[in-house]
Order: C-alpha cells, then structure tokens, then sequence
C-alpha cells in the first residue's frame, strides 16, 4: 500500500496513470496538495489557473490514445 499526493489539479489524472500501472497489485489512496500558481478556488480568474486546467484536460483525453511509458505529469 501506499500514499499517492500530487497537486490540486494532477489528482484525477494521477490516479488513474497509478492504477493502469501497478493493475491492482497495490492498493494506494490519493491525496491533493494545494499549488499557489493553480488555487483550487479562483483558478479561473488566474492565466496560470486556465492554462494548467486546460493542459490537464487535453493530458487527461490523451490517456487512451497513447501508450502509459510515454506520459509524463
């Protein structure tokens, strides 16, 4: 077992990166830990905020399109 911590905006992602690559050997928990440059609250009103979400979002689409050696956070 084990403890996975990543930023407010990684988590999601994260996890499911984690999961595809240990394929249940492991079970783990995911926690967030706050980024100053991503609030988890005003990120909109940040450029720095939208253009992490927006990265995310496509990195996110991309998880089933490429193989997992090549993503990387």
């Amino acid at each position: 077992s084990f403890i996975l911590v990543t930023s407010e905006n990684h988590t999601m992602r994260s996890k499911l990166i984690y999961q595809k690559a240990i394929g249940g050997r492991f079970e783990f928990a995911a926690f967030l830990g706050p980024d100053p440059q991503v609030p988890l609250i005003g990120w909109r009103k940040l450029r720095t905020g939208q253009i992490c979400v927006f990265m995310e979002y496509l990195k996110y689409g991309s998880l089933s399109f490429r193989p997992l050696i090549f993503l990387y956070c």
